[in-house]
C-alpha cells in the first residue's frame, strides 16, 4: 500500500518529497501507517492512497476527499480525483489507514512540527516490584526516545476487564524525555493492564474503543500489567499499623480495607476494616490507649496462625460478621447478627445494641465479664446467654425471658433506670450468683417455678420497681448477703438456704398475708 505524491504533473509544486509505503501493523486493530516529512511548499497538496493487486499498484484507489487534519477522515474508493490536505513545509505527518478491505474505510492524518517521539520504555513508581494494596492509586512513568513537539500529547491508556473498556489519563508533568500520570485505585485482585501512546488529538474525550484509539495514536510503547493484592498486607516485621513501612505496598491500609497481618503489629489508632486476618505474628490491639476497630456489615476477623493480645480496645460489628479461630476480645458491640464461631472469648463486655444479636455461635465470657443489652432495643433472650458472668439491661433497653427453662449468669444481675427485666411465664428459677441490682424494673414469671434465686445482694434501689407477681425470692449464697434499699421489700414467699453466712436486712422485709418466711 503506498500513498503517491504528485499525483499530477500540475502539482509539482506540492510535491509530497516522493511516494511513502504505509507498513501493515497488526497490533490491535488492524491499520497500515507511515510517517514523512514534508518538503514541499506550504499549501494544498494533492494525494491518493493505492493498494495494488493484480491489476497493478493503481488497482485499488482510496480518494476523492478533502481531509482535516489532527481527526479521522472517512475516505471511499474513488479513481476520478485526488485527495487533498493543507499541509507546512517541514512538517512531519502520520497517516493511520485501517485495514477495511477494499472498502471505504477510516484514516486520520496527524500533523507535528519536528519528527514524533516514540514510547520506549516505563517505570512503575508505586509499590515497586509487588503488588499494589487494594484501592492504592498507581503512578506509571513513561520514558520518551527524544524530546516531543508541542503537538504531541501523551497518554497513559488503562483497562481493569481486559480491553472491554479503557480509560485514558494525559500525562500533564512531562520533563525532558519522561511524564508520569496515575491510574485511581483498584478493588483487590484486579488486574490492570496498560500502554503508553502519543497522539495529536484528546485521548480522553474519544469513544472508549480499540479503533478509536489506535486510529489516533502516533505511537505506543510501554506495554505491561499488573495486579492489584487481595488484601492490605503487612511486611515480615513490621512495627505500628500506622507506620507506612509496615506494609507491603508502602501504604497504610484504607478505611474499609481488607487486611492480612503477618507480623507483630501494635495497634495506634481507630481503624475500620472490612475483615482482619491474622496469618502469623502477634496483634495487640491496643497501646495503652482505648482503641476502637470497627468491622463493615459482613466482614470478619479471622485468625489462622497469629495471636490477638486483647488490651483497652473496642471492637465494633456495624452490622452481620463472623470471628474464626482463637481469639479474646476485650469490648465488642454488636449492631447485627455476629457468629463468633467456636474459639472467641469476651474478656471485657459484650454489649448488644438494637438490631444486634448472637449468630449461632455464642462468645466464651471470661470471668468477671459483662453481657449487656444497651438502650434501644427490645431483646429476647437468646444465644447469646451462653453461661454469661454479670448481665447488665441498661437504660431504655428491655430484656424478656422467652423461654421456659430455668437460667444463670456467674456474677451480677444490673437493671440501670429506664431499663426492664421481664421474666415472662419462666417455669425454672432465675439465678444470679451475684448480686442483683434494681434501678429500673424487673418483673417476675407469671408462671409457678419462675423464681429467683440470688447468691449476693439483693438491692431495690430508689425509682426501681420490682413485680414479684407471687413468686419466691431465695437467698442461697454461701458468704454475707444483705437486703438493701430506700423502701420496704414486699414478698410473698421469701427463702433463706445458706449452707453458711448471714442474711443481713438493712431494709424491712414485709411478708404478704398468706406467704411465707
Amino acid at each position: 500500500m503506498r500513498i503517491p505524491g504528485d499525483w499530477n504533473s500540475w502539482a509539482n509544486t506540492h510535491n509530497m518529497g516522493g511516494d511513502f509505503d504505509l507498513t501493515k501493523t497488526a497490533d490491535g486493530l488492524d491499520r497500515w501507517t507511515t510517517t514523512f516529512e514534508y518538503t514541499g511548499s506550504t499549501g494544498s497538496v494533492n494525494f491518493k492512497i493505492a493498494s495494488g493487486g493484480s491489476g497493478g499498484e493503481w488497482a485499488n484507489q482510496w480518494a476523492c476527499h478533502g481531509f482535516t487534519l489532527d481527526a479521522v477522515n472517512s475516505v471511499g474508493m474513488c479513481g476520478t480525483s485526488n485527495n487533498t490536505a493543507s499541509l507546512t513545509q517541514n512538517n512531519y505527518y502520520t497517516f493511520i489507514f485501517k485495514d477495511n478491505g477494499y472498502a471505504t474505510t477510516s484514516v486520520c492524518l496527524m500533523e507535528t512540527s519536528a519528527s514524533p517521539i516514540a514510547i520506549s520504555g516505563q517505570t512503575r513508581t508505586t509499590a515497586p516490584g509487588v503488588n499494589p494494596a487494594p484501592t492504592q492509586a498507581v503512578t506509571i512513568e513513561a520514558t520518551l526516545s527524544g524530546t516531543k513537539s508541542a503537538e504531541e500529547r501523551v497518554f497513559l491508556v488503562y483497562t481493569t476487564d481486559g480491553w472491554t473498556t479503557r480509560a485514558a489519563i494525559e500525562l500533564d508533568n512531562i520533563s525532558g524525555t519522561s511524564g508520569s500520570a496515575t491510574i485511581p485505585g483498584q478493588a483487590g485482585g484486579t488486574t490492570v493492564n496498560y500502554y503508553f501512546a502519543s497522539s495529536t488529538t484528546d485521548l480522553e474525550v474519544v469513544t472508549a474503543t480499540e479503533e478509536a484509539f489506535d486510529m489516533r495514536s502516533i505511537s505506543s510503547g510501554g506495554a505491561s500489567s499488573y495486579v492489584v493484592a487481595a488484601t492490605y498486607e503487612s511486611v515480615a516485621n513490621p512495627t505500628t499499623w500506622n507506620s507506612s513501612g509496615s506494609w507491603v505496598a508502602g501504604v497504610i491500609p484504607s478505611s474499609g480495607a481488607d487486611v492480612t497481618l503477618k507480623g507483630n503489629v501494635s495497634l495506634d489508632g481507630d481503624i475500620t476494616l472490612a475483615s482482619l486476618t491474622l496469618e502469623s505474628g502477634t496483634f495487640t490491639a491496643g497501646d495503652g490507649t482505648s482503641r476502637t476497630i470497627t468491622i463493615n456489615g459482613g466482614g470478619a476477623i479471622t485468625n489462622t496462625g497469629g495471636t490477638f493480645t486483647s488490651s483497652s480496645e473496642k471492637v465494633v460489628f456495624s452490622g452481620s460478621g463472623t470471628t474464626t479461630g482463637t481469639l479474646a476480645f476485650n469490648n465488642v458491640e454488636l449492631n447485627g447478627g455476629v457468629n463468633f464461631g467456636t474459639g472467641c472469648t469476651i474478656q471485657g463486655t459484650l454489649e448488644i445494641l438494637s438490631g444486634g444479636y448472637v449468630d449461632t455461635n455464642a462468645p466464651t465470657y471470661g470471668l468477671g465479664a459483662t453481657l449487656k443489652y444497651n438502650n434501644g432495643g427490645t431483646f429476647g433472650i437468646g444465644t447469646e446467654w451462653n453461661a454469661p458472668h454479670h448481665v447488665v439491661i441498661a437504660s431504655g433497653a428491655e430484656l424478656d425471658f422467652n423461654t421456659s427453662g430455668a437460667e444463670s449468669c456467674g456474677g451480677d444481675i444490673t437493671i440501670d433506670a429506664g431499663g426492664n427485666l421481664n421474666m415472662d411465664a419462666m417455669t425454672g428459677a432465675l439465678t444470679a450468683a451475684g448480686d442483683v441490682t434494681i434501678n429500673g424494673t424487673l418483673s417476675m414469671s407469671t408462671a409457678v417455678g419462675g423464681d429467683l434465686e440470688v447468691g449476693g445482694d439483693f438491692e431495690l434501689a430508689s425509682g426501681g420497681t420490682f413485680n414479684e407477681n407471687d413468686r419466691a425470692v431465695t437467698f442461697n449464697g454461701t458468704g454475707a448477703q444483705s437486703v438493701n434499699g430506700t423502701s420496704n421489700l414486699v414478698l410473698k414467699y421469701a427463702i433463706v438456704n445458706k449452707a453458711s453466712g448471714t442474711l443481713t436486712l438493712n431494709t424491712s422485709l414485709e411478708i404478704e398475708a398468706g406467704g411465707v418466711l
